[in-house]
């Protein structure tokens, strides 16, 4: 911008070029000066030079108004609206509206997109012309300006293409995560199946386990009580036999003792 700044104001850049290149633009606009019946100096040649830049080179600028860009570089550039003629662009009619939407999304007809092109393209001409009517009330109702642009317009339709692409990497995600679900659903279903089916077929088994069990079970609190009497028996025995035993040890030990007192009487004899 600086340097656009200096070419509107003097018609070049200095420093731009060096002393070698000024040597041969002097050689190169010489015939012209003298035809032009111009002294040929250094200076006057130098600026006869410039006079002819200026005089074919044509520079086109174009500007966004949205936010603070355009304000803060007409302040830093004043050549910008000093020494160029502002032209306010009209909006975009309907029809290139529709033109220039039909174009961006036949060329993602690879989207899925091709038959809906026309509708698309229709209803962002739709969208367009609603919020430039909706900010025209927006103008009237609290002074504030919203513009919105040709770029805005673009925007809109690259954002809903970027959307769909982001859209179609989604759902055949989602897609496969519901295939998947489903096929394990119908696989636990086949699995429950089969396990009731072998509940059914195992039904009369169980309930003649649970029978020879019952039987079983009778059998056992039987023998259990019989072992408890013949437990009882034994421990009455045992007790009996322990009594006796004790008595025969007392018997023994009384024997022994008459047998000590009676020996020293054997042993005198």
């Amino acid at each position: 911008m600086e340097d656009i700044n200096n070419i509107l104001n003097t018609g070049e850049v200095p420093n731009l070029m060096g002393p070698d290149d000024m040597e041969e633009i002097i050689g190169d606009i010489r015939p012209l000066a003298k035809e032009a019946g111009l002294v040929e100096t250094r200076d006057i040649l130098l600026k006869y030079f410039v006079q002819l830049v200026r005089e074919n080179l044509h520079i086109v600028l174009t500007f966004s108004p949205v936010g603070d860009k355009l304000r803060n570089r007409c302040r830093q550039f004043p050549s910008i609206t000093n020494c160029c003629t502002i032209d306010w662009f009209d909006k975009w009619p309907d029809e290139a509206l529709y033109s220039v939407a039909e174009r961006e999304y036949k060329a993602q007809e690879h989207l899925g997109i091709g038959e809906f092109t026309s509708v698309l393209a229709s209803l962002s001409v739709e969208i367009h012309q609603t919020v430039i009517s909706y900010t025209g009330k927006y103008w009237e109702e609290l002074r504030r300006m919203n513009y919105v642009t040709p770029t805005s317009y673009l925007e809109l339709i690259k954002l809903y293409i970027e959307q769909l692409k982001v859209q179609q990497n989604i759902l055949p995600l989602k897609i496969r995560k519901y295939t998947v679900g489903l096929q394990t659903l119908s696989e636990t279903n086949d699995e429950v199946s089969k396990l009731q089916k072998k509940i059914i077929e195992f039904q009369p088994i169980l309930e003649q386990k649970v029978k020879d069990n019952a039987v079983l079970l009778i059998d056992l609190e039987i023998k259990q009580k019989y072992a408890n009497e013949q437990e009882a028996i034994c421990t009455a025995e045992t007790t009996e036999a322990q009594v006796m035993a004790d008595e025969v040890n007392e018997i023994k030990a009384n024997c022994q003792a008459d047998l000590d007192a009676a020996m020293p009487i054997l042993l005198m004899a």
